[in-house]
C-alpha cells in the first residue's frame, strides 16, 4: 500500500470535511485554499509560487476557472492559498468558518457580493490582488 504524507492527508481530509458539511458546491478557490491552509501552505510560500510562475489573477472567478483545468493550475492553487491565508490573517479561522456557513446557506446565489457579514467580495478581491505581487 503506498504511503500518504501527513500534508496530503490533511489536504484530502479538508476536502472530505467540506463535502460532508457543505450542501451544494462552494467556490473552488475557497475549497482548495482551505485544503492548502490545513496542508500547511503559507502565504509566503504561495506568493513565491506565483512570483516564480509570473502569473497573477484578476478575480477569484478566474482562479476557479483555472483550477478546473487551465494551463496555469499550479498558479491558481497558489492564488487560492493566498486568498484563504489572507482571510485567516484578517480574523483567524472564524472568518473562513463564517464564509463557509454563508456560502452554504440555501438562500445564497452562486456569486454573492459579500463573502460573509461585513466582508465585501470586491473589496476582498482588491486586497487579495495586491498580495499576488
Amino acid at each position: 500500500m503506498p504511503s500518504v504524507s501527513p500534508r496530503s492527508s490533511r489536504h484530502e481530509l479538508t476536502h472530505a470535511f467540506i463535502r460532508a458539511n457543505a450542501p451544494g458546491r462552494l467556490p473552488l478557490w475557497f475549497e482548495e485554499g482551505l485544503a492548502q491552509y490545513f496542508q500547511g501552505v503559507t502565504l509566503e510560500s504561495a506568493r513565491r509560487e506565483l512570483i516564480a510562475g509570473r502569473r497573477t489573477f484578476s478575480s477569484l472567478d478566474a482562479v476557479d476557472g483555472e483550477l478546473r483545468g487551465g494551463p496555469h493550475v499550479a498558479a491558481a492553487y497558489a492564488a487560492a492559498a493566498i486568498a484563504v491565508a489572507e482571510l485567516v490573517r484578517m480574523d483567524g479561522l472564524w472568518l473562513p468558518r463564517r464564509i463557509l456557513e454563508y456560502l452554504t446557506s440555501a438562500a445564497r446565489s452562486p456569486r454573492p457580493s459579500t463573502l460573509a457579514a461585513g466582508l465585501d467580495l470586491a473589496e476582498f478581491e482588491s486586497r487579495w490582488s495586491q498580495l499576488q505581487r
